[in-house]
């Protein structure tokens, strides 16, 4: 978990698209919203301080108390799950868990699970499994999880459960049962390790667990659900960190995010410009047009992204792409960014577009992307409570 020394460079948001000739969009139209635009920042800002202040919030904890606060408790969960098992399983609802997804897929080698451990740095393999599964897709996993032990290090064979349940709703005859009884069995076959369940729970945990990770009896328990109003709350770093993600620099992305929305001026704000834009689109033309993203390894922002908005008339109206300048490893193929912007330029004459331009695919800028499109998505709520 020790921080690497990648310099942070805020992201960068490409409109020209947005302004050419023959566009419904012009700076005039932007410049009439600023008011507005203001006024929703900072009553966003009283509205939701925690959106602003969760990842800033979370650094200075860990800064000042490493052994107690919440994220030094969290890493250590997670040395001791590198320590003693090689998979693990991660059961939710269908979208409970698209905010640790995204941050597995984006930073995570594509083919993760096909590695080595060495390969892994000794890091667990992760399934996500959604609680509302099928026979076959439960079968599957649990044949796989089940094989015999006949590995020469013991721990290739364990396998850790992490899941996201409210014990209110917990049905018999479910995948989280069968899940737990699976694990149970393991723990009876090979009692020379603790038995690695690390239940997330929505209800049934007393208030004061509610902020945190708590410890007992070789169980990790993280009280509460993915919260809608943060994707970087502790129940969704969890699997993050158990892979090896350097959550530290995701944090610091989206603080830098945070920082950037609360102070930067309205021409540099990325939140406010690209509400403003939306807006003006949105007066001209009816329809939604869907957020690209053309890195293959972010794609999974698309679906957090949709349930982050629901079915509401704050959706994106501008052609968004989501783009990245330098590839994590060496370049064989074209760049995703000459390719995207030959997409982007036969279709802005026509319809205007935007970018959302990465430096790369790392912690540091996916921290400051998901929290720039989360803002995007709240603010944008407040901004249309003031506009009335």
């Amino acid at each position: 978990m020790k921080l690497r020394q990648n310099k942070l460079k805020l992201i960068r948001l490409d409109y020209q698209g947005c302004i050419a000739e023959d566009s419904c969009i012009h700076q005039s139209n932007i410049d009439s919203l600023k008011l507005d635009l203001i006024a929703a920042r900072e009553a966003f800002v009283q509205r939701k301080p925690q959106v602003v202040s969760l990842p800033t919030a979370l650094l200075s904890d860990y800064g000042a108390n490493r052994h107690t606060s919440p994220l030094g408790k969290l890493f250590r969960v997670c040395t001791t799950l590198h320590a003693q098992v090689d998979r693990v399983v991660v059961v939710a609802s269908r979208t409970a868990n698209l905010g640790s997804r995204c941050f597995v897929e984006s930073c995570c080698q594509p083919y993760w699970n096909e590695l080595t451990r060495g390969e892994r740095g000794s890091k667990p393999r992760i399934y996500f499994i959604d609680q509302d599964a099928d026979n076959d897709n439960l079968q599957g996993l649990l044949h796989l999880l089940s094989r015999d032990c006949q590995s020469i290090t013991p721990h290739a064979d364990r396998w850790a459960l992490v899941a996201y349940c409210d014990q209110t709703e917990n049905k018999s005859n479910s995948v989280f049962e069968h899940l737990q009884a699976a694990h149970q069995s393991q723990f009876e076959l090979d009692r020379s390790h603790d038995h690695l369940f690390v239940p997330i729970l929505a209800n049934g945990l007393e208030s004061q667990f509610k902020s945190g990770l708590t410890e007992s009896d070789n169980s990790f328990h993280v009280a509460g659900e993915p919260d809608s109003d943060s994707v970087f709350d502790l129940v969704n770093l969890v699997p993050a960190g158990m892979v090896g993600i350097n959550v530290i620099e995701v944090l610091q992305g989206a603080s830098a995010m945070c920082d950037h929305f609360q102070h930067a001026p309205l021409e540099q704000n990325l939140v406010l410009q690209y509400i403003a834009r939306n807006q003006v689109e949105r007066d001209f033309k009816t329809g939604v047009s869907a957020l690209q993203v053309d890195h293959q390894a972010m794609r999974s922002i698309v679906p957090w992204l949709a349930q982050l908005n629901g079915p509401s008339p704050f959706a994106h109206r501008i052609k968004t792409y989501i783009t990245v300048q330098e590839n994590r490893f060496d370049d064989i193929l074209p760049s995703i960014e000459e390719v995207c912007g030959a997409i982007d330029h036969a279709t802005t004459e026509s319809d205007p577009s935007c970018k959302i331009v990465l430096g790369k695919s790392d912690e540091h800028h996916l921290g400051q992307l998901l929290q720039l499109l989360l803002l995007i998505s709240q603010v944008t709520k407040t901004y249309y409570d003031i506009a009335k």
